[in-house]
């Protein structure tokens, strides 16, 4: 592994030949294969001469192999890139911008460039790993769905594949924008709606005193434009045991994050509301549906429209704490009870159904569906330090400047 001056990570495979430049961001590759990633903004513009061809980075992570016989090849596999001819070599292709899991050859003999199947790519390794997936796995999370494989319906749970994976439910899919990688894709204006859940209840969540949920949503609409509905859905963590119980029942529900829209806003010491929040996020501790004084947590501020934004919600002893986008924005005090194993659902509520609750038969809350993008969902069995958060955020927005 090789990092240039400034800042780009390149991985090459034996045998190759390879050679530094004086600009301090290019190598050459004469031969064999190397995997070059660019996520700082000083790496930005990174080059790989090889024969035919220059690859010039346009904020990635890409592929490419020097073979004399069968011809130079570029594959991206994040983000985006530039093929040009070299300079060494006479003009045989306009400059073209490849996108993810787009892959070129270079023909020896024409000086061509032809598109060929990810399958002919001569990609040696996926990919060097994000920083920000190395920052959360470093910090040793219970659980891990980045949504990059979408095989059989399911989100792989990348601590343990296997267990815990998450369903894809209705319409749910996976799409190639996320803030690493790919997401989870909620298109959720109509039923049936779709939602991405733990099939059964996480081993690890047994005894969830202390610990940390983290996430990313990028909302598409503001809720007034989506069906109506005052509030979307983005995480629970629930015990499923209790949702089909006796009359008056409560849910058991540990933790809801959801989006809101003209929310009341509750003080503890008050009986009456304190004020009205807009296009907040609430988090709900347990969430008692029969008791209308729910003891909530609001931000202060619209949450964002067509942005990515983090959200970290750090669980102590009795403390809520919640972060946005790296920073610490709300806490308030709570002390959780006995806990159950808990399953996790993503993108729309769950159905209460109770023969009667407060006299109102057949009560059902309404699915609350949320309608935008999911990505690295991870859960901790300990609380992640104001530091990690912000390392976390700057990692994935590519900010962090630290060598």
């Amino acid at each position: 592994e090789i990092t240039t001056k400034r800042g780009a990570k390149v991985l090459v495979q034996a045998p190759a030949t390879i050679e530094t430049t004086d600009s301090g961001n290019a190598i050459r590759l004469h031969r064999g294969k190397l995997v070059g990633r660019c996520d700082t903004p000083s790496s930005k513009g990174f080059t790989v001469h090889a024969p035919g061809m220059d690859v010039v980075d346009l904020g990635t992570v890409f592929a490419v192999s020097a073979d004399a016989e069968n011809g130079s090849t570029v594959t991206v596999i994040e983000g985006s890139v530039r093929a040009e001819p070299a300079e060494t070599s006479p003009l045989a292709f306009e400059p073209v911008v490849l996108e993810q899991d787009e892959a070129r050859r270079v023909e020896p003999e024409t000086g061509g460039l032809e598109a060929i199947a990810l399958a002919e790519a001569p990609v040696f390794y996926e990919a060097i790993p994000h920083p920000y997936v190395t920052a959360v796995l470093d910090a040793a999370p219970v659980a891990y769905w980045r949504f990059e494989d979408n095989q059989a319906r399911t989100v792989v749970n990348e601590i343990n594949p296997g267990k815990d994976d998450l369903s894809m439910v209705g319409p749910a899919t996976l799409t190639r924008s996320g803030i690493v990688g790919k997401a989870g894709l909620l298109t959720n204006r109509a039923e049936p709606y779709g939602h991405f859940e733990t099939t059964n209840p996480i081993d690890q969540l047994a005894n969830f005193e202390q610990g940390t949920i983290e996430f990313w949503y990028y909302a598409d609409v503001r809720l007034k434009q989506q069906e109506g509905y005052d509030a979307a859905m983005l995480l629970s963590l629930y015990d499923p045991t209790e949702i089909l119980s006796e009359p008056g029942a409560t849910s058991k529900e540990l933790i809801a994050l959801e989006l809101t829209d003209d929310a009341w806003l509750f003080d503890q010491e008050r009986i009456k509301p304190i004020g009205w929040l807009e296009y907040s996020i609430r988090v709900y501790p347990d969430f008692f549906i029969e008791n209308e004084r729910r003891r909530a947590l609001y931000t202060d501020h619209a949450h964002p429209v067509q942005q990515w934004q983090h959200v970290v919600l750090v669980k102590e002893a009795e403390t809520i704490t919640l972060y946005l986008d790296g920073e610490r924005v709300e806490a308030m005090p709570h002390a959780f009870g006995p806990i159950s194993p808990l399953t996790l659902r993503l993108g729309r509520t769950f159905d209460y159904r109770f023969e009667s609750i407060e006299d109102r038969p057949n009560f059902k809350t309404p699915p609350r569906p949320f309608l935008g993008r999911l990505d690295e969902v991870a859960l901790y069995d300990k609380p992640l330090t104001a530091e990690q958060v912000a390392r976390h955020y700057s990692l994935a927005t590519n900010q962090d400047q630290s060598p």
